[in-house]
């Protein structure tokens, strides 16, 4: 009989022991591939007005109406700019528009397009909208440290960047004999600034 009676408490224990396993809900609704993986199909778009870094003086978060009104701001300087240019139009200014920028995302524009501008916006687009995490409209992509801004790099980085820097340029010399020299420019797809690399 106690023989008997230990089975079953054994069995009713494992069924007891692993009923909450069975019991719980599943804590992802991420799509699968057939094979098991995660499906990551689709078009993700990383744009966003939000710099990487809080600007001087910005607070850490923006008010819903702030960034309403900031959004709505720079949707209508866009517009305004991507009107059609008047074909009696003057040439531009020698040296280019080095007018002041009204906005951040104008002084962006200006910095990645220079002083002369470029022909639309497609590859200086900054988004239309804010990065929004908990609700909270962010001024900055960077949360840690609390100030917003990357912390500088510490002497093994700063050594290694020296390094890199002293990479031979695509115009070096470069020799037949690879043994006589560091790596030249065009050895190797890492030592080619990310512009030039096809992730």
């Amino acid at each position: 009989m106690s023989k008997k009676l230990t089975i079953h408490a054994a069995v009713l224990g494992l069924v007891l022991f692993t009923l909450p396993l069975f019991a719980q809900t599943p804590n992802s609704t991420v799509r699968r591939m057939p094979d098991g993986h995660p499906d990551l199909q689709g078009t993700y778009d990383l744009a966003t007005m939000t710099p990487l870094e809080r600007l001087p003086g910005d607070p850490p978060f923006l008010t819903k109406e702030k960034a309403e009104a900031l959004q709505k701001a720079e949707l209508a300087r866009r517009a305004k700019d991507d009107q059609p240019s008047r074909a009696d139009r003057p040439a531009p200014p020698v040296g280019g528009d080095n007018s002041a920028p009204k906005s951040f995302f104008e002084a962006l524009e200006k910095a990645g397009g220079g002083a002369v501008g470029g022909y639309n916006r497609f590859w200086l687009s900054q988004g239309t909208v804010f990065t929004v995490i908990d609700g909270q409209v962010r001024t900055s992509i960077v949360v840690d440290p609390a100030d917003g801004h990357v912390p500088p790099y510490n002497q093994k980085a700063r050594q290694r960047l020296a390094a890199a820097r002293a990479t031979p340029t695509s115009d070096a010399r470069e020799s037949q004999d690879p043994t006589a020299e560091p790596p030249g420019a065009f050895d190797n797809p890492e030592q080619r600034p990310l512009g030039e690399r096809c992730l």
